[in-house]
Parts: C-alpha cells; structure tokens; sequence
C-alpha cells in the first residue's frame, strides 16, 4: 500500500527558519529587562526600609511606638496610641 506523496503546504511562519542567534538575542535582551527589573525592586524595598528605621529609631527614639505611612512619620506616646509628633520623610 503506498502513500500518495502530498506536498504540504507552507505557511508564513514556515518559510523562514528562525536563526539560533535571533534567539539567542531575544533570550538575551528578556534577561537584562527582567534584572533591571528585579534591581529596581530591590532598591526600592531597601529605600523604604532605610526610612523606616530612621523612623523608629531616630526620629521617634523617645516614643513608645511609630509608624511610617505614606513617607510621614507618626510617633505615638503612651499604651493609648496618642499622637505626639509628625514629621515628613519626603526628601
């Protein structure tokens, strides 16, 4: 039994064949945007972080407890959360 010999037909994505290099530099290019990326968020977190231990420990020292909302520093003083003192965080 033979099997006729159909010649299939190409579609556009078929007719070139993708380089390994094409390749090579998409994967390439993916990989530096997604570290940036990551960099940027980590700088980011370790900003946020440094403003809020100057917060806690430098601004509102004296305070039994303090907050960091939205870069404003909110000291509190007592077991009754009065507010005593705020201070901006914005440089």
């Amino acid at each position: 039994m033979d099997v006729p010999d159909y010649e299939l037909e190409k579609t556009p994505l078929l007719e070139k064949e993708v380089s390994w290099k094409a390749v090579a530099i998409f994967f390439i290019a993916l990989f530096i945007i997604l570290l940036a990326i990551n960099t940027w968020g980590v700088i980011t977190v370790l900003d946020d972080e440094a403003k809020m231990d100057e917060c806690y420990y430098e601004i509102c020292a004296d305070y039994s407890e303090a907050k960091l909302i939205e870069e404003i520093c909110y000291c509190y003083k007592g077991g009754n959360w009065e507010l005593d003192k705020t201070t901006s965080m914005k440089d």
